[in-house]
């Protein structure tokens, strides 16, 4: 039984160590956000810059004071700023921006547009302070659209000419964001993966606003990055305190969506007529839009959505890459347990019934124990015979008188020597003094 528990607690610890050395070579494999960072195309740190990197063209009132720039320095103003040279997309990116608006709050016809758009297309300053006829996406953050402040996602391919009346009628896709004069940043992060089939995740805040796969970026695209803003007959003043691309899928991009952004929802005020109670009921899209009386069509639009959406929001393609791999190590685990396994079995079949020995494999051990036996035994008998014998001589002289009396005459005698020795000495040194005078 101590065999087989050893043999147990040996497998344990085999698999804990192999556990942990694959833990640590999958950290060890793990790539930094540092390691993707483009820099040339970032504005990381400046709070240490006294001015704007030579790689950006600004225009209009944009200011660098106090480690933040500053689009919108005073009422009625607007400004820009936009990349020399062109970011080639790639398999994935991921780009941030962090900004703030204060000393205003409430509804504004300005706003603030972050842009990653053919570079053809990057010239133009009349909507929010960036080109109306553009070819790519525009993040957009107002408080000027239909359901308040909000940050939505516009498409265009350069065919049409938005105007900030109409840009509303082009989204694709919005949430609700309370943006406006409050001292704590918000960060916008956008994230495209191609392999992930063009996932298209825009996240606020580690919260996920939305996110799309009917949007592909062409391989190896050439775009401009830049960020325009304008502001109303007020003081609302865009900042922009840092901004990150990284060529790659930061570590936050793939963040469970288990808190996602508030999104807008339509509602309709319903008054008694008889007791004037007001009630707000929640209005369905579909039956704003006459279609509820197409059921059957309905119900199946309702339940894809439904499906889609949840697909969507729990992406959770780098968590099963990740459980693949556990499996993989947990099957080269078993194979390990298997092998330990089968080295055990063949222990207990060298043993016999109830762990009794196989005295077989132990012949060479037992012969040898039994000849020291027979030693031991053959040595107590020379001691008792000795013994007996010994008795037996009890009537005659013994050893230890014979030797009492061999001292008897010795002693004296080794006496008398050493007195001639020491006499002896004596005259010697005596003859030797008498020569020297």
């Amino acid at each position: 039984m101590f065999v087989h528990w050893l043999a147990v607690l040996f497998a344990y610890i085999t698999v804990a160590n192999a556990a942990a050395i694959a833990e640590a070579e999958l950290h060890e494999s793990a790539v930094s956000d540092n390691d993707i960072l483009d820099a040339s195309h970032s504005l990381p740190d400046l709070v240490h810059m006294n001015a704007v990197p030579s790689d950006w063209k600004t225009s209009g009132g944009l200011v660098l004071e106090e480690g933040r720039l500053r689009l919108t320095p005073s009422a009625s103003s607007q400004s820009s700023i936009w990349h020399k040279t062109d970011y080639q997309i790639k398999d994935s990116f991921t780009i941030e921006w962090t900004f703030r608006s204060v000393d205003f709050i409430g509804k504004s016809e300005g706003g603030l547009s972050f842009w990653l758009v053919e570079g053809k297309s990057a010239g133009g300053t009349s909507l929010f302070g960036g080109p109306e006829a553009f070819d790519g996406l525009q993040i957009l953050v107002d408080s000027n659209g239909p359901v308040g402040s909000s940050v939505r996602g516009i498409l265009n391919d350069g065919s049409k000419k938005l105007t900030e009346k109409n840009v509303y009628d082009h989204s694709f896709a919005y949430c609700l964001l309370a943006y406006q004069d409050t001292t704590i940043p918000t960060t916008i992060r956008l994230s495209y993966d191609r392999k992930n089939n063009n996932l298209l995740k825009l996240q606020v805040d580690n919260r996920v606003c939305f996110q799309t796969r009917q949007i592909q970026f062409p391989q190896n695209a050439k775009m401009k990055m830049g960020i325009t803003a304008k502001n109303d007959a007020n003081k609302e003043s865009f900042e922009v305190l840092k901004v990150h691309t990284h060529n790659g899928l930061t570590k936050e991009v793939t963040i469970p969506n288990v808190n996602p952004m508030e999104q807008p929802r339509l509602v309709t005020k319903i008054i008694n007529k008889d007791t004037g109670k007001e009630d707000v009921v929640e209005t369905d899209f579909m039956k704003m839009k006459g279609l509820a009386n197409k059921v059957d069509n309905y119900e199946l639009y309702k339940k894809l959505d439904k499906i889609e959406g949840k697909i969507l929001a729990n992406d959770i393609s780098v968590i099963n890459g990740k459980l693949i791999g556990i499996l993989e190590n947990q099957a080269a685990h078993l194979r390990k347990l298997e092998y330990l396994s089968t080295t055990l079995e063949v222990i207990v079949a060298s043993m016999g019934k109830e762990g009794e020995v196989n005295t077989e494999s132990f012949k060479d051990l037992f012969v040898m124990n039994d000849k020291l036996e027979q030693l031991l035994q053959d040595q107590a008998k020379i001691r008792e015979a000795t013994k007996q014998s010994m008795e037996n001589a009890g009537n005659g002289v013994s050893v230890d008188e014979i030797v009492k009396r061999l001292l008897m005459w010795i002693l004296p005698l080794i006496l008398i020597v050493l007195v001639m020795a020491y006499y002896t000495f004596k005259i010697r040194q005596d003859i030797v003094k008498v020569k020297l005078l």
